[in-house]
């Protein structure tokens, strides 16, 4: 069995390669460009949450 002049499958494989490489670029910019602004967010937010809870307790009298 000989493989060399056989072209079956080629374009398949082919194919499959490049929707790989698309779908682990997409999933590279994802995580390079979405997530930390995401994580910047959410810190931002727990963080004035927190302050604005830090100002609406009474302030105790002497």
């Amino acid at each position: 069995m000989s493989f060399r002049g056989d072209d079956r499958g080629v374009s398949e494989v082919v194919g499959f390669v490049l929707v790989l490489g698309i779908l682990v670029l997409l999933l590279t910019i994802n995580q390079a460009q979405i997530v930390p602004a995401d994580n910047r967010a959410t810190a931002t937010r727990t963080t004035s949450s927190r302050s604005t809870r830090r100002s609406r307790r009474p302030v105790p009298t002497p």
